[in-house]
């Protein structure tokens, strides 16, 4: 699961482990998360589970009709690099055969 936070980098840089207290810093605007805090997480060090994720404006396309262009995009794509991958194989048999 990603969230989305682009203007923060996280980094591991180290974990601490001391008698009464562990922390696990991590390169986020100054925060440094308990291991507690991580462990809470289940270990997974995206920036939005420690410092907030950006809010995402909503751009008032019903998900329905969202939905419908991105499959429509995604199907294009998907038929132009199938057409390129048959340009390609072509390309490669007619080189193979002019080598031989």
């Amino acid at each position: 699961m990603l969230d989305c936070a682009s203007s923060v980098s996280i980094k591991p840089r180290a974990v601490t482990t001391r008698s009464h207290y562990s922390v696990l810093r991590l390169r986020t605007h100054g925060k440094a998360a308990k291991l507690e805090e991580v462990r809470g997480h289940a270990h997974v060090l995206t920036p939005g589970r420690y410092v907030g994720a950006a809010d995402v404006e909503d751009d008032g396309v019903p998900f329905g009709e969202r939905f419908a262009l991105l499959k429509g995009a995604l199907t294009r794509q998907l038929d132009e690099g199938a057409r390129l991958s048959d340009q390609i194989m072509t390309s490669l048999e007619a080189i193979s055969d002019a080598a031989s």
